[in-house]
């Protein structure tokens, strides 16, 4: 039952997610800047929806297995709407920012990465959020080195640094979205 909850919540973030890459595309931040608007949605929420599945099951499995040692009280715990709402919203804003901001890559970078730092100081179950920030973090932007997304700003292996940053920040929307729609009565 908990992978149809995840499956849900990857439709739903897989819209969400293929709005802000939309914003990428229309600010030049990928693609050939040249080139008038084109944007191919299924292609790109197919994607998404294979990504957020992964990344649900891969937190179901962490939070599960490793509960003890990540020292997880909450976040395998049922949540509620406001801060599901909360880190969605400031998910958006940064996917946005990263998009109207792109050509300023260190200035972008250093407020994702401050605001991450920020985000973990004052949040609930460090360890586990300190580690999953980093795994999605990490493995997202490499993910997109892989399919060799067309930054006009890369930095690193063809990505830009604040890419790491925004899927940090997508590991906050990631968990309320789980106690939201997951862990409700998976239990």
């Amino acid at each position: 039952m908990w992978f149809l909850r995840v499956i849900v919540l990857a439709l739903f973030a897989a819209c969400f997610a293929t709005m802000g890459d939309a914003v990428h595309k229309y600010t030049g931040t990928i693609g050939i800047p040249e080139i008038p608007f084109k944007y191919d949605i299924f292609p790109v929420f197919r994607m998404f929806v294979i990504a957020f599945v992964s990344m649900g099951t891969g937190y179901f499995m962490i939070a599960k297995y490793l509960k003890k040692p990540l020292k997880i009280e909450e976040s395998d715990q049922q949540g509620s709407l406001s801060p599901f709402v909360e880190a969605l919203f400031t998910f958006l804003v940064v996917y946005f920012l990263s998009g109207f901001g792109h050509k300023e890559n260190a200035l972008l970078a250093s407020i994702f990465f401050i605001g991450v730092m920020v985000r973990l100081a004052f949040t609930y179950d460090r360890i586990f959020m300190s580690t999953l920030v980093l795994l999605i973090g990490i493995s997202g932007a490499s993910v997109e080195m892989m399919l060799n997304v067309a930054y006009t700003s890369p930095e690193i292996n063809g990505v830009p640094f604040w890419l790491f940053g925004l899927y940090m920040h997508g590991a906050f929307a990631l968990r309320e979205g789980m106690r939201l729609l997951v862990y409700r009565s998976a239990k």
